[in-house]
């Protein structure tokens, strides 16, 4: 884990993230997260937006989670804000007009920062259009890019957060330094997460795993957490070793997640049973999570998958009894998973019910290539075809 400090505006930033995502807690059934939790989320989540003045993130929340508006405090704390909106006017209006660019730039920077805190997107992402970047470096346009990805992180705005992710990527390229570079892997992980593009993830977020200094986009355990799960998904047992579950970084962190732990351990090690038994506490963490929750039930599956091959790579048949066994399941809950997957094209197997057997049917890789071969072949051929004709024409 990184020694490099967090700055201010960054632990901010990451007290910002955190109030959303209890603000989506709040937004989760019973099931996911229990009455009593709530209670306490609620509470937690009202002190943030009292201190922070956040009288537009409140009345998101008012309007999203059914709650009564208090409009006393929010008309104490629009009032805080049409003061504090006032000083940081009057501020960009001294550095226009007796400082520099570099004051002109820091205080609108401010008044950015100021409608990101109190959750207007809008005015936010207007607000950092007007930081006067065209004539700065690489690096301090880099930092607009990275304020808008947390304004779109924010609020979980994919088209903000592509847009601006793509734009500082060929900032990077251009001249990013070490510290921008590997922030940016962060926020472009945290958004692939989003999207589901867990292989991409999976390399942006294992590369960091010694470098991380992204607070204000999650904790160092949430961001351990996205690794291993994503890790364990998109990477072969030998690279899950080494890149994984031998690293120390990881090590040191995972000690805290018994449940998280066991999940990662169980698979490697082969032990099924206990494999099966922490999909339930993997799916709290995912629905749990503003990043995962949709794709909680994807991503259990893949698990499930990735299990079921790993062991059928190792036997040519098996009964289905012994497997049911092994997975600590049903027969015949057994039967119907592997009935789906292998319908799917997921497992390379076939199931005999009389015998009561699972018999493997590895593809052969050769043949496969030479049957795509051949397919290419056609392709190209009837391309050729339709070209001469068109020529001739």
């Amino acid at each position: 884990m990184s020694l490099v400090a967090a700055s201010a505006e960054d632990l901010k930033a990451g007290e910002h993230m955190e109030l959303a995502d209890k603000k989506f807690l709040l937004l989760q059934p019973d099931s996911v997260v229990p009455a009593s939790e709530k209670e306490g989320l609620k509470a937690t989540l009202m002190a943030g937006i009292k201190e922070h003045k956040m009288s537009v993130f409140y009345e998101d929340c008012c309007a999203a989670l059914g709650w009564p508006v208090d409009k006393p405090l929010l008309d104490d704390m629009k009032k805080s804000n049409a003061e504090e909106l006032e000083q940081l006017a009057e501020q960009l209006n001294n550095a226009e007009e007796m400082e520099g660019e570099v004051e002109t730039m820091d205080a609108r920077s401010a008044k950015a920062e100021f409608f990101f805190r109190i959750g207007d997107k809008t005015k936010a992402m207007e607000a950092i259009a007007e930081i006067p970047v065209e004539s700065m470096s690489a690096g301090t346009k880099i930092d607009a890019c990275l304020k808008y990805i947390r304004v779109g992180l924010f609020h979980l705005d994919t088209d903000i957060l592509k847009e601006n992710i793509e734009k500082a990527k060929k900032l990077v390229a251009e001249g990013g330094d070490w510290e921008r570079r590997n922030r940016l892997k962060i926020y472009e992980a945290s958004y692939q997460l989003i999207m589901r593009d867990f292989a991409g993830s999976c390399e942006n977020l294992l590369s960091s795993v010694a470098t991380f200094t992204c607070y204000e986009v999650m904790t160092y355990n949430t961001f351990v957490a996205y690794a291993v799960l994503v890790g364990m998904l998109e990477l072969k047992r030998g690279e899950l070793k080494t890149k994984v579950i031998d690293s120390p970084d990881v090590l040191t962190v995972i000690r805290q997640m018994p449940d998280l732990r066991g999940f990662l351990n169980s698979l490697y090690e082969c032990d099924y049973s206990s494999y099966i038994r922490s999909l339930p506490q993997v799916h709290q963490f995912l629905m749990r999570s503003r990043y995962l929750a949709s794709h909680a039930h994807f991503y259990l599956k893949e698990m499930r998958v990735a299990g079921y091959k790993q062991f059928l790579a190792s036997y040519k048949s098996v009964t289905l009894p012994s497997m049911a066994s092994m997975f600590g399941v049903s027969q015949d809950f057994m039967d119907r998973e592997l009935f789906r997957f292998i319908t799917m094209g997921r497992l390379d197997a076939k199931i005999d019910k009389v015998a009561g057997v699972v018999e493997t049917n590895r593809p052969d890789k050769k043949n496969a290539q030479y049957q795509a071969a051949l397919k290419d072949g056609d392709i190209l051929l009837n391309r050729i075809q339709n070209l001469a004709r068109v020529m001739q024409v």
